[in-house]
Parts: structure tokens; C-alpha cells; sequence
């Protein structure tokens, strides 16, 4: 039964990253990934609550593993960062790494408080 719950919550994750990259499109931001950087931050907001409320079980199935594991994406934000590296964009390299990585992280403590 975890399986349909991961299968179930990893589409409606996948559909709203979609989302998000289609209204983030109408942001021009040079070849900053902008759409990326909004799931993941979320993402990592999302799971910090997921944490504090010690989800677990099929819960933890369909929000954590299926719903924010669909909406992340790490593959595509380290091909992001390499692409910026081959077109020797180093301020937009090194923009998005810290505020992925930091603001992530950040991010992540802030959810795990708010929801304790």
C-alpha cells in the first residue's frame, strides 16, 4: 500500500513543479533556474514541518517520499549548476549553489520550528 501512496503523492508533486516552472517562465532572470530553486527551497520548507511533525508510515509515503520527492529535483538542479559552469556563468554558479544549498537548509530549520 506505501507504493500507491508514493506513486499517488510523486505525480501531484511532479504536477506542481510543472506548474511552478510554467509561471516562473514569465520571469526572465537570464539563465538563472529560477523554477528550481522555487521547488527546492520549498521543498526543504516543507519537509523541515514534515520532520517536526514526525510523519511517518503512509503518511510520511505520500508527503515526503512521493509528494516533495516529485516536486524536488536534485539531478536537475546539479545539471543546472554544470550548465552554468560550461558557459562560464561563475555568478550565477555560485548564486544558486549557495542559495540552494543554504537557503534549503535554512529553509528546512524554519518549517521544523514553525511546526513544532
Amino acid at each position: 500500500m506505501a507504493w500507491l501512496m508514493v506513486l499517488i503523492g510523486g505525480i501531484c508533486g511532479a504536477l506542481v513543479r510543472y506548474k511552478i516552472n510554467i509561471y516562473t517562465s514569465n520571469f526572465y532572470l537570464g539563465t538563472f533556474p529560477l523554477a528550481t530553486l522555487c521547488v527546492n527551497l520549498a521543498g526543504s520548507f516543507l519537509m523541515g514541518i514534515l520532520f517536526a511533525k514526525v510523519c511517518a508510515g503512509y503518511s510520511y509515503a505520500l508527503l515526503g517520499t512521493g509528494f516533495l520527492g516529485g516536486l524536488t529535483t536534485f539531478s536537475t538542479m546539479n545539471f543546472e549548476l554544470l550548465d552554468e559552469l560550461r558557459n562560464k556563468q561563475y555568478l550565477i554558479f555560485i548564486s544558486y549553489f549557495v542559495l540552494t544549498y543554504l537557503g534549503g537548509f535554512t529553509l528546512l530549520l524554519i518549517g521544523y520550528i514553525l511546526a513544532k
